[in-house]
């Protein structure tokens, strides 16, 4: 029993390490809408890249390649594919690639005194709202009919928090009419000596993968007037 105890200690300990430093390995990289697809089919993208990523790619290769540097496309396919890697069998949809993810076993929720919910639902009536560039071919006979509720620790709140470990940082935004999701950047915070910092594939004005500090994060996030932000939820990385 104890070696097995300590098998899993170091299987933790070098997982969070491997989410360190590919994380960090990939800082400076530039980013890409949507750089990842099926290789064939509807999205002919590369099913694997390190050469351009989002904000959701570079989280999932992060956490490939953090598992296995050997075989980074099989995780990554696990990640990204709820079955065979299939257009529509992609998590394109943030909340269900979270709920699928702790569901299986990959993200574990991180649980605060500070959170908070927010209830969205989406079906087609929604989506024909929404703003063309999400997702503009998607087959509209395949959107869900699904109310969901999401934890968030508000973006006051944030800077309190005390990270041990790595974990993976979704922003919420409040509801809007016009839009089918709610989550709109993902990335990492990481503990440091200096303080908690986020690295995350940042679009305009950078377009690469950046790191900076979650105060100036947090700060930034604070300042967008148009479609508040409201705080972050966040999972734990399972190892």
């Amino acid at each position: 029993m104890r070696n097995l105890f300590i098998l899993l200690f170091l299987t933790s300990w070098l997982y969070s390490q491997g989410v360190e430093h590919y994380s960090k390995k990939f800082l400076g990289s530039p980013y890409g809408f949507s750089p990842l697809g099926e290789g064939r089919g509807k999205d002919s993208d590369p099913r694997i890249r390190t050469d351009l990523f989002d904000c959701t790619t570079f989280v999932e290769t992060v956490l490939a390649y953090s598992k296995n540097s050997k075989d980074p496309l099989t995780i990554l396919d696990s990640i990204r594919y709820k079955g065979k890697p299939d257009f529509y069998n992609r998590r394109h949809f943030p909340y269900f690639w979270i709920e699928e993810l702790v569901q299986n076993g990959i993200l574990k929720p991180f649980k605060s005194v500070y959170e908070r919910s927010i209830t969205k639902i989406i079906n087609q009536a929604v989506w024909a709202k929404r703003e063309p560039k999400f997702l503009k071919d998607f087959d509209t006979s395949k959107i869900p009919n699904k109310t969901y509720t999401l934890s968030y620790i508000p973006l006051n709140k944030i800077l309190l928090l005390d990270l041990k470990e790595p974990v993976v940082f979704s922003l919420v935004r409040e509801n809007r009419e016009t839009s089918p999701i709610i989550i709109t950047h993902q990335g990492f915070l990481l503990p440091s000596k200096n303080g908690i910092i986020v690295r995350h594939a940042r679009s305009k004005p950078v377009s690469k993968v950046i790191e900076e500090s979650l105060d100036s994060f947090v700060k930034r996030s604070q300042s967008y007037k148009n479609w508040k932000v409201l705080g972050l939820h966040l999972n734990y990385i399972i190892y």
